[in-house]
Order: C-alpha cells, then structure tokens, then sequence
C-alpha cells in the first residue's frame, strides 16, 4: 500500500500510481508485439502458397460398419 509523506497509507494515491504502472506495462507490451509482428512478417515471406495434401480415405475391404 503506498504512503503518503506523513508515513499514512493512502489507498486513493496508491491504486492511481497502481493504473499508471499497469498502463505503461500493457503499453510497453503492445510495443514489443507490434516490434515482433513486424520482424516475423519480414522473414517469413513465402513464393508460393502452402499445398495441401488431400486426404483421400477409401473404406478398407472386407471391414464391417455398423
């Protein structure tokens, strides 16, 4: 709990400087993820589409089902 000068807690100036800190912190995140999006994005340029392979399932002869 933050203390004004006189040594008092003050719960009012304590959750204020608490949002500021979690504001920087989110702000400071967001920062760091647009920073990494942008080096991901310039490594990773592909030519071509990826191709998908087909799962061509045919039923196994002589197996039952119900």
């Amino acid at each position: 709990m933050f203390r004004n000068f006189e040594g008092y807690p003050d719960p009012t100036a304590g959750r204020a400087f608490a949002n500021i800190a979690k504001e920087e912190r989110k702000a400071k995140a967001t920062r760091e993820r647009a920073v990494m999006a942008e080096t991901v994005g310039a490594t990773k340029k592909r030519r071509h589409p990826i191709r998908r392979r087909k799962n061509n399932r045919r039923p196994k002869i002589g197996v039952m089902r119900w």
